[in-house]
């Protein structure tokens, strides 16, 4: 399903620029696609001429930063700024079978994700995120893609029609210290979930014992958006207050420069700018620390 954006955001000069460069990228339709391995793979290049090859590229370079992926096309890498297949590779062996569920991928950027979740065979993946540059990058990969699996809505979690059915798993990662109110966010998270449903939560945590949650100045790791940054302990209160039935902790990471770094697909600022020699951030909090979380409903 194409969901398109609504009009006030389609009319902006930005937008109809890229509403160009998506409707004239060729089309080519290959078999070649793998979304099961880490680099999801995208054709080959015998399949493209020299200049079918180079107008692909043109439109993949003009919807830079790409922030999530990696994503290989007709030979080609897009190395993103996150190497998603890290954090993917910490997640997998935590989802149960997919075949006949239903997914919700909260704040799904490009969409790395939602695909290698329909390389698992889910049912269906409904995946959202408001962010308009975003809506274009996904639908320039599934131009090429083209799974009927993924339906993108370029909307907020907050936004989620009631007549949206409730999934069997829902993936919430990296957006719980950008929202105003963290218990809203995952109520929403708990009301959208079938019973016994899985909630996998990612997010920043504070691992200092002494501090239940870290809420920034004014900027963290050089994010103006940080909410608040709370402890482990403090995000099961959280979800024991939505009524989530039990959750355990899946790890705990040090977000590193191997993982989130910058590219020539990426913008030239990244982790290593805002992490000083001391390994604290350049505002003097701890380095960017993920726990991730499997919760039921």
């Amino acid at each position: 399903m194409h969901t398109p954006l609504p009009e006030n955001r389609l009319n902006t000069p930005q937008a109809q620029i890229w509403t160009s460069i998506l409707e004239t990228a060729p089309i080519i339709l290959t078999k070649k696609i793998d979304l099961t391995q880490d680099i999801i793979k995208i054709g080959d290049a015998t399949e493209i001429s020299p200049a079918q090859k180079e107008t692909i590229l043109s439109a993949f370079k003009a919807l830079t930063p790409w922030r999530k992926g990696p994503y290989q096309i007709f030979g080609t890498l897009i190395d993103s700024e996150w190497q998603c297949q890290l954090k993917w590779n910490r997640l997998a062996p935590h989802l149960p079978d997919l075949t006949d569920k239903t997914v919700l991928d909260i704040g799904c950027n490009s969409g790395y994700f939602s695909f290698r979740l329909a390389g698992l065979n889910a049912k269906k993946v409904i995946a959202i995120d408001p962010t308009t540059l975003y809506y274009f990058q996904f639908h320039l990969l599934n131009r090429y893609i083209n799974t009927t699996q993924i339906d993108y809505l370029p909307i907020g979690f907050e936004d989620l029609s009631p007549t949206i059915p409730q999934f069997d798993v829902i993936l919430n990662m990296g957006i719980l210290y950008h929202h105003p109110n963290p218990i809203d966010c995952l109520m929403i998270c708990k009301n959208k979930l079938k019973k016994n449903g899985l909630l996998i939560l990612e997010t920043l945590i504070i691992s200092d014992p002494a501090i239940t949650s870290l809420i920034p100045k004014n900027r963290y790791a050089g994010m103006k958006n940080i909410t608040q940054i709370p402890s482990v302990p403090q995000i099961m209160e959280w979800l024991s207050h939505c009524g989530f039935s039990s959750a355990e902790v899946i790890g705990t990471t040090i977000t590193t420069i191997s993982e989130q770094r910058s590219t020539p697909w990426s913008s030239p600022h990244s982790l290593k700018n805002v992490i000083t020699d001391t390994g604290l951030t350049i505002e003097g909090y701890p380095q960017p620390r993920r726990v991730m979380i499997k919760a039921w409903a």
